[in-house]
């Protein structure tokens, strides 16, 4: 059986912490779920208008950009680290720039989706 990847593995983790229950589908539910709904919610209801409101001459790109690394600050610190007690970044090993790159590229993925919706 495959190993579940850091992200499953945190997710699990914070499923249990939250919920009580070390339920592996939780662990696997989560980043769906945040992938899903919460991040192109989070540009859309947070970010965006936040751009929108206090930096109006920031293009939609570079704010995307920053939105992604803040996104994965918040899930390779706040929740992998202070949350579920695993090293701060995961020790900085290759999925911690694996996550960087994916977080930034699903960020600007999102934020182009929600501009070309008009959103």
């Amino acid at each position: 059986m495959q190993s579940p990847s850091p992200a499953h593995a945190t997710a699990t983790q914070v499923w249990q912490l939250v919920i009580g229950d070390a339920a592996r589908a939780g662990g696997h539910l989560l980043p769906y779920l945040a992938g899903i709904v919460a991040y192109p919610l989070g540009w859309m209801l947070l970010a965006e208008p936040v751009r929108r409101r206090f930096a109006p001459q920031v293009p939609w790109l570079p704010a995307a950009i920053v939105y992604g690394v803040a996104l994965w600050v918040f899930a390779l610190y706040i929740m992998a680290h202070l949350v579920a007690g695993s090293p701060a970044f995961l020790d900085f090993t290759g999925i911690t720039w694996v996550a960087l790159v994916g977080n930034i590229l699903y960020a600007v993925a999102a934020a182009a989706v929600a501009k070309s919706r008009g959103s």
